[in-house]
């Protein structure tokens, strides 16, 4: 291509002006409003309408600037910030579920104490009425008032009505799809055993239709502890290997003694001070096996929400 070919081309508009082949590039105004849009949409005013501390203002580009030099900042914050609650999330769960058992332990002893203390009570009104009585025959008028007094200090043991749980709480789809799939991970022979599954199934519908609306893994639980008590034959026979039963779950995951039955060593550390307590004072005449005995009693083939269940009426 020769010289004038490489030359850049200038035509003649209606109005008899040169005018490049290259397009124009925005105006100072474009180029103005453009940064002034971006800095409005990140909260700038202009001067006139910024009713802050004047020397507070700052120019459009001087806010965008320092905007974008903060963002990646920010970014890093944010991303901390969901770190840290996903961890706060954590240990709430993990708070949660040490609550849900100290008040089970609290729920408990309450019971226990509810039954020795209102045998105790009657107990010692009963001697004192002897004594009484004995005061009265020999015309011991000063022992009779003391016996008397005595009487009227004894305080009947109040009885305790803890709050009902909520069963109303209803959890999310996803919540009962993951309680679900946990509940059945657990009793291998809702899928191993056709006539047990459908035997959980109707026992499920049964308790929905009663009005229960838990619909979490305690829910299940309930519908599976009906199939066992029905089908009993099925997990108490070791030679039929009808179904892979964890007992354990049959008593809320807690373990048991060798015998089948709870004693003083599986209390928790709550209620094995109250109970040294109660030995401790002779007049209760208490032993571990009785304390125990107590603090268990209704276990037997409950799950772990009938469990608390009883322990609060």
């Amino acid at each position: 291509m020769n010289e004038e070919a490489k030359q850049e081309v200038i035509v003649e508009n209606p109005g008899g002006t040169e005018k490049s082949g290259e397009p124009e590039g925005p105006t100072p105004e474009q180029v103005q409003a453009a940064v002034d849009k971006k800095a409005t949409d990140t909260g700038w005013q202009p001067e006139k309408e910024f009713k802050g501390d004047p020397k507070a203002w700052r120019p459009a580009e001087e806010w965008n600037k320092r905007g974008d030099e903060l963002i990646p900042f920010i970014k890093i914050a944010l991303k901390d910030k969901t770190a840290e609650n996903e961890t706060l999330k954590g240990e709430v769960a993990t708070l949660k579920k040490k609550n849900e058992s100290t008040e089970d332990t609290l729920q408990r002893i309450i019971k226990t104490q509810d039954a020795f203390g209102e045998n105790q009570y009657a107990s010692n009104i009963a001697d004192l009425e002897v004594q009484e009585l004995e005061a009265f025959d020999e015309g011991d008028k000063e022992r009779f008032r003391e016996i008397r007094e005595e009487k009227a200090k004894i305080i009947k043991p109040e009885v305790l009505i803890p709050k009902e749980p909520d069963l109303e709480t209803k959890a999310t789809p996803e919540e009962t799809e993951a309680d679900f799939q946990r509940w059945v991970k657990d009793n291998q022979w809702f899928n191993d055993d056709p006539a047990l599954k459908r035997a959980a199934i109707g026992a499920a519908n049964e308790l929905e239709s009663n009005g229960v609306k838990i619909n979490t893994y305690d829910f299940f639980e309930q519908a599976g502890a009906q199939v066992k008590k029905d089908f009993a034959e099925r997990f108490t026979n070791p030679n039929q290997d009808k179904s892979n039963v964890d007992e354990s779950s049959l008593r809320g995951g807690e373990s048991v003694s060798d015998n089948g039955s709870k004693g003083y060593s599986d209390l928790p550390q709550a209620a094995k001070a109250v109970c040294n307590k109660m030995i401790a004072n002779p007049r209760m005449n208490m032993t571990k096996e009785k304390y125990a005995a107590e603090y268990y009693k209704g276990d037997e083939g409950c799950t772990k929400w009938e469990i608390i269940r009883k322990s609060r009426k």
